[in-house]
């Protein structure tokens, strides 16, 4: 192993989606994350391929965004080299849809036996973005009904509902404006409700 410091994820993408990854970089980084950016990691007058083929391997995990352009060429050289070199290591591959993009392309078939994240709701799309953090950790999240021991398991449901396990209706979208800001569970988890 080289001396560069150890990243949590290789955040490969397509030059036209480099604002919103720098956006979720950025977040990560919040997060307590180290991710690799190549903006960030490859000094003017370097030669970059050389430089992303000495950080793979020195990276935990990669995510492989894909945008409504798809995969930009030097993308492609990239995942071809890391998916090698990540697979043979058993390092995660998270496949990450950016907002406008449903599915897998078809010409990225091999992606689709990786779980993916996806940003249905926009780039600040909190739940895509806790479940990107759990794909780069392999640490599943602990939501603050489990650390507070109020439910072990909870369903949403139409909406805004959140039934603990008991079956008892705790929040849902009538009793918002009820609760108090200081206990009030769908401010603390951002809920958003599905269109």
């Amino acid at each position: 192993m080289t001396n560069q410091p150890q990243f949590d994820v290789f955040l490969a993408h397509n030059t036209k989606d480099k604002p919103k990854v720098r956006i979720i970089a950025n977040k990560l980084k919040r997060f307590g994350l180290k991710p690799w950016l190549d903006e960030e990691q490859i000094a003017p007058g370097r030669p970059f391929q050389d430089v992303i083929q000495k950080a793979i391997q020195n990276v935990k995990s990669a995510a492989i965004f894909i945008g409504s352009t798809g995969l930009g060429k030097w993308q492609f050289l990239e995942l071809r080299s890391l998916l090698d070199q990540l697979v043979e290591a058993d390092i995660p591959v998270i496949p990450v849809l950016l907002p406008g993009v449903e599915e897998i392309p078809s010409n990225l078939h091999f992606l689709k036996q990786f779980n993916w994240v996806k940003f249905t709701n926009g780039i600040d799309d909190t739940q895509a973005l806790n479940y990107l953090k759990w794909g780069i950790t392999q640490e599943k999240p602990i939501t603050e009904f489990q650390a507070d021991g109020d439910s072990d398991e909870y369903d949403i449901l139409d909406d805004y509902d959140i039934i603990a396990n008991n079956g008892n209706i705790i929040a849902n979208k009538d009793l918002k404006d009820e609760y108090d800001p200081n206990k009030d569970i769908l401010d603390d988890y951002d809920i958003i409700p599905n269109d």
